[in-house]
């Protein structure tokens, strides 16, 4: 993943526990950028699949129609706006999983990300 130029907002920030389901995603107008704590999930868009496991770090730009199958999961989820994506590399236009082998420091840096989040004063918000 190679990104040399934009900008993102931070819409949301969340930790999420979810049960086994299979959906359609589209139309999503946000980026999201997760960590996956437990679980597994598959994406199938434009005839690729991609299999996010524990320990990934999984970005999916906006604009991306797919199918989600997912085991029961835990992860930490960003949402984000991105400005100036008509720049980015190729390789930023897919769904793209980094495998950090259960990366004890991603988990945590996620970790106070969320908590940051959610201790932010009422009103807060990205632009």
């Amino acid at each position: 993943m190679f990104y040399t130029t934009g900008v993102f907002g931070i819409k949301s920030v969340a930790y999420t526990s979810r049960l086994p389901v299979k959906m359609y995603n589209r139309n999503r107008t946000f980026t999201a950028l997760s960590y996956r704590i437990c679980g597994e999930c598959y994406f199938y868009y434009e005839g690729k699949t991609v299999v996010s496991k524990a320990g990934s770090v999984t970005f999916i730009p906006s604009g991306i129609d797919f199918i989600r199958e997912n085991s029961e999961d835990e992860m930490f989820v960003v949402h984000l706006d991105a400005y100036g994506e008509e720049l980015w590399e190729d390789d930023m236009q897919d769904i793209t999983v980094l495998d950090m082998g259960q990366s004890e420091r991603i988990y945590e840096m996620f970790s106070q990300l969320c908590e940051e989040w959610n201790k932010k004063q009422q009103g807060y918000k990205s632009r």
